[in-house]
């Protein structure tokens, strides 16, 4: 699993989009190791744990980083399809 800088896209004010890239594509076990990693960098506030985003495949959780910018990261997991 890798995010690179290439997959932060910047949707104005603080807001930036991260895509998550796994072996195999995107997936929601990949989205869930990265919340995991993401948890445990000193100074991050987590809003919410991975989830669905409304009624569609789409699986996302949001975070504020150290220095506030707000992220959130997302995948269409496979299995919700």
């Amino acid at each position: 699993m890798q995010v690179t800088p290439a997959d932060l896209q910047f949707l104005g004010g603080s807001k930036f989009v991260a895509r998550v890239h796994a072996q195999g594509g995107a997936n929601q076990f990949a989205l869930e190791a990265l919340h995991a990693r993401v948890a445990a960098w000193p100074g991050t506030v987590i809003e919410f744990a991975p989830e669905r985003s409304g009624k569609g495949p789409k699986v996302h959780f949001m975070v504020r980083e150290p220095g506030g910018t707000r992220i959130e990261f997302a995948c269409v997991s496979v299995a919700s399809v």
